[in-house]
């Protein structure tokens, strides 16, 4: 019975109030500005992954230069001073790639860190031995 007359009040109900609408209209704007601010954060996340993808592939191919130089030029060739500063490197803008080698005494230490301002900086690290 009390289901009955629920239904026949909301059939004698016509229209809304004008608080109805109000509600309804700050109900889906508190719902539009979190939904714009969820899809803004994750389109600037993505740019930034994008930039670190750059990152980690130019450092990559700095490493594959270095174990390309070893094989064919040789492992005294790998020194520092043969793999000087590259500012935009393969003409990617805001990028700093550099190279440190360390020599140890059975083995070198190579570090290519790759820079940008968006991102935290990338460093590769690769071990070479004279065999």
């Amino acid at each position: 019975m009390l289901v009955r007359n629920f239904f026949i009040e909301i059939k004698k109900s016509r229209g809304s109030t004008l608080l109805e609408l109000l509600l309804v209209i700050i109900f889906l704007g508190v719902a539009l500005v979190s939904t714009i601010s969820v899809m803004s954060s994750s389109l600037y996340n993505s740019f930034d992954t994008e930039i670190m993808l750059t990152a980690v592939n130019l450092a990559h191919e700095k490493l594959e230069d270095i174990f390309y130089d070893k094989n064919n030029k040789g492992y005294g060739f790998v020194k520092e001073q043969n793999y000087p500063v590259e500012n935009e490197p393969d003409g990617k803008k805001g990028f700093t790639r550099s190279v440190s080698v360390t020599d140890f005494t059975t083995y070198k230490e190579v570090k290519v860190t790759v820079t940008h301002a968006n991102i935290p900086d990338c460093v590769l690290v690769a071990y070479l031995t004279n065999y």
